[in-house]
């Protein structure tokens, strides 16, 4: 397999890509979250300081059968590669894979990385929660050497919620929380929230569970939260947040939800984070009704809303239950140190 950096200004490379990318993603699953080609493409073309994003292409007989991902965070986490191997389905169990991994690895090495990492699809997940069959992927990181360290499920919640459920939640929350009030903005995020803000997205890392996973805090200020914003804006991406405050005005909380202008129908919940010394008080479930109230009002032709969660966050995972979310993927965050990847 002859294998060649992406050169993601090359419109016709990169269709190569998405098309390996798009198939090998949504292979074997009714909900893959796969970002639409406008979303990947502005991903890689739009600059950023914080981390670098570089792709390959295998080819044989001129044909891709292969693409492989190679992310590094440049301001944080800097022994880390995280690694992402796509082989279309029709061309998989044939070394393809191992090849790009061997390949990838070879590449973090020479960037002075010294850490693997990769989130992988694990396998659906049936009513009851329970893992019907294990991956392919999953296989192909034992397979290679990298260690399952930590286990997030995915969910997703039919939309629209019914108001009289979130209002139901809403009432009961509220004397839990009567000495915070609920503040909420679109992207971008005002100016004086913006010390807050990356405040809140520094503590994501170190207060969220990460079982066995080798991470450590995130390094935020303006300049990459502004960057973070212009590349959700490239990509068609809409972020509202609903944050709490204190009676000093100190933001302690916070919920991100976004809707995406290439797939419509989907919205997907990502960071919410209550800082210690400010739980206990339903803020969580507060948060997350209002902002679905938000954008049911503001986006009222979403379907799904989908989130990740770690198996063992047992507060968020209560508060998704009471609105409805279900499991549906199992999904691993594999690591390992590279000399130890066997591809």
């Amino acid at each position: 397999m002859h294998i060649s950096e992406l050169d993601a200004a090359d419109d016709t490379e990169f269709d190569e890509f998405y098309e390996v990318y798009d198939t090998a993603n949504r292979h074997g699953r009714c909900h893959s979250t796969s970002w639409a080609k406008p979303e990947l493409r502005a991903a890689y073309r739009t600059p950023s300081t914080a981390h670098t994003r570089r792709a390959w292409l295998g080819r044989i007989d001129g044909a891709v059968v292969a693409a492989g991902v190679l992310e590094t965070p440049l301001r944080d986490n800097t022994e880390l590669a995280e690694l992402d191997c796509l082989v279309a389905p029709e061309h998989r169990r044939r070394g393809y894979g191992r090849l790009m991994a061997g390949h990838l690895r070879d590449q973090a090495q020479r960037v002075g990385r010294t850490l693997a990492i990769s989130w992988v699809f694990g396998g659906e997940l049936d009513v009851a929660g329970q893992l019907v069959e294990t991956s392919p992927g999953a296989r192909f990181c034992a397979a290679i050497g990298l260690q399952e360290r930590n286990t997030d499920v995915h969910r997703m919640l039919d939309l629209p919620v019914h108001p009289e459920l979130l209002d139901s939640l809403a009432a009961e929350a509220a004397p839990h929380h009567a000495q915070y009030w609920l503040i909420s903005w679109t992207d971008p995020c005002p100016d004086q929230h913006r010390a807050a803000y990356c405040a809140l997205k520094e503590a994501m890392i170190a207060e969220v569970p990460l079982g066995d996973l080798q991470f450590e805090p995130e390094r935020w200020d303006e300049q990459r939260m502004r960057e973070a914003e212009a590349e959700l804006i490239a990509m068609g991406r809409t972020r509202h947040v609903v944050a709490a405050a204190t009676g000093d005005g100190s933001i302690v909380a916070h919920n991100e939800v976004l809707h995406a202008a290439h797939d419509p129908g989907r919205l997907y919940n990502w960071d919410t984070l209550v800082l210690p010394g400010h739980r206990g008080h339903r803020l969580g479930l507060a948060m997350k009704v209002a902002n679905l109230r938000r954008v049911q009002r503001l986006h009222p032709h979403g379907r799904e809303l989908h989130t990740h969660n770690a198996a063992q966050n047992a507060p968020m995972v209560a508060v998704n239950d009471r609105l409805g979310f279900r499991p549906v993927e199992r999904v691993g965050e594999w690591q390992v140190e590279l000399t130890m990847l066997v591809a």
